[in-house]
């Protein structure tokens, strides 16, 4: 097994306790690492709180809210093609 004791890791995309992120989280932890992780922030605070629901199974050292603004729609979305 690998040793990360005293490295940071920041995983991204914990959707709930089945997601392929969550699993790695787990794994990084076990092997030692200190865990941060990443949330889409919304007005109800939905993914915050599962991220709160889930952090006592890990230590999360770092939880930071990803602010994201779209400015164009994507053309690869775009049905004019």
């Amino acid at each position: 097994m690998l040793d990360l004791t005293g490295k940071n890791a920041l995983v991204t995309g914990i959707a709930n306790n089945r997601s392929i992120a969550w699993g790695i989280a787990q794994q990084l932890y076990k092997a030692g690492a200190n865990i941060g992780v990443t949330y889409l922030p919304d007005d109800k605070g939905r993914f915050e709180k599962k991220l709160e629901n889930l952090s006592p199974l890990l230590i999360l050292v770092y939880l930071f809210p990803v602010m994201y603004k779209m400015k164009h729609k994507s053309t690869l979305l775009s049905s004019d093609r």
